[in-house]
């Protein structure tokens, strides 16, 4: 069940994460670390999406 207050603070705290256009390498790692974390499957393309 998805839990809005947890959903909230996770989106705060990616906002939080400095990311100009271009430079969103921190927040992709912040994301691949969390899904490792649940064990659940990564790809990323060349670009870091």
């Amino acid at each position: 069940m998805l839990s809005r207050e947890r959903l909230l603070a996770t989106f705060l705290d990616l906002v939080q994460i400095p990311s100009p256009s271009g430079q969103e390498h921190d927040v992709a790692q912040t994301i691949v670390g969390r899904l490792q974390t649940l064990k659940l499957p990564i790809r990323q393309d060349e670009a870091g999406n």
